[in-house]
């Protein structure tokens, strides 16, 4: 997939890592990569808003916005060209149990002029 849980589970006070990656191979190597975090998923989830052009694959293709707009963005890795690690840190506070975090990535494509939208992945947060 194009993110997914690489390594750690989501346990208070641990990390995780994620992988972002172009299955598709349509994008450059060597740009930006962000990742939006949000508590709650997006509108439709796990479907969501179909944006033209924003998708993985050719240019034109639809990707889906799948975490709310207002998501905690975060810069992750330049995108190498294979999965790109990421490493999320989980806080160690006790109200986070059985909470989920809503991830998402964009890969932006500064030589193209293009972003592509990666899976979301709901990581569920225990003790």
């Amino acid at each position: 997939g194009s993110l997914a849980l690489a390594a750690g589970t989501p346990q208070l006070g641990q990390s995780v890592t994620l992988a972002l990656d172009d299955p598709t191979n349509q994008f450059s190597v060597g740009i930006p990569s962000f990742l939006a975090l949000s508590g709650a998923p997006g509108a439709g989830f796990p479907g969501g808003l179909s944006l033209p052009g924003f998708g993985l694959g050719p240019v034109a293709t639809a990707g889906q916005l799948l975490v709310p707009a207002t998501s905690v963005l975060l810069a992750g890795p330049l995108y190498s060209g294979a999965p790109s690690p990421t490493l999320i840190p989980i806080p160690n506070q006790a109200g986070l149990v059985g909470a989920s975090l809503y991830v998402q990535g964009a890969i932006v494509d500064t030589l193209q002029l293009r972003v592509g939208l990666t899976q979301a992945v709901e990581l569920k947060i225990g003790s």
